[in-house]
């Protein structure tokens, strides 16, 4: 198995982090980074507990201060590169299952390519009405480059070491628009993607924490700011 380190970006997790710690026992053969971007729950101290034994390597980021998923993920990696080919990261519930994550690596080895993104195969059932409003909303402010990506905001992208490494310290949004600032560094320096597609474990189903009408004044903010970015070019990696 090529050499693959995963990120897990962990806010306020203790609901469901057990489950998904004992889920990568079982899995997991690899290198896991977990991220606690400034937690304000017990997700610390069930970590700590959950982590006693496990059989795969492991490393804890925390952050002290909620930062975002973006910004978590830029400066786990930022701090602590892992010597591996590939990288990837996940949502802490593990929504897709661990398979994929195999799946993945073994389509970005026989494609060579440089990012294997998830892309949700239906989402019927999956969401509700206000999240489907949300969903149509979040996309008409996209960068029109971006329209024909069907799924930006998939919790479940792979990397190339280098790959990653140049997109995350060139990310400029720290949270919900982070994901739609990876495809435009992919698409605007030549990185080749591979969709792979995935779906939401059924338990998970309707479960998520985005609210875009309460949330949706930063996201709209920084959605601007990324399409201002992408007209001056800075995603063009020089």
């Amino acid at each position: 198995m090529r050499s693959l380190t995963l990120y897990i970006p962990l806010y306020d997790a203790a609901e469901y982090l057990e489950n998904s710690i004992k889920s990568l026992g079982e899995f997991f053969l690899a290198n896991v980074v977990f991220v606690d971007d400034g937690s304000r729950d017990s997700t610390l101290e069930i970590l700590a507990k959950s982590l006693t034994g496990v059989k795969f390597s492991y490393q804890i980021v925390r952050i002290k201060k909620n930062s975002g998923k973006g910004s978590a993920l830029k400066q786990a990696m930022g701090e602590m590169v892992p010597q591996t080919e590939f990288v990837a990261f996940t949502d802490g519930e593990l929504p897709y299952g661990l398979d994929v994550l195999r799946d993945a690596l073994n389509l970005a080895v026989e494609k060579q390519a440089d990012l294997v993104v998830g892309e949700r195969v239906s989402r019927v059932g999956q969401y509700t009405r206000y999240r489907g409003v949300a969903s149509k909303l979040f996309r008409i402010f996209l960068p029109r480059k971006l329209r024909f990506v069907n799924d930006t905001q998939c919790g479940l992208k792979l990397f190339r070491r280098d790959v990653a490494e140049k997109i995350f310290t060139h990310l400029k949004t720290d949270r919900w628009v982070f994901d739609a600032e990876i495809f435009l560094l992919a698409i605007e320096n030549n990185f080749s993607i591979v969709r792979i597609p995935v779906n939401v474990r059924p338990e998970l189903v309707r479960n998520g924490r985005l609210r875009f009408f309460s949330n949706g004044f930063q996201i709209l903010f920084d959605l601007f700011r990324v399409r201002y970015y992408d007209k001056k070019g800075d995603y063009k990696i020089s």
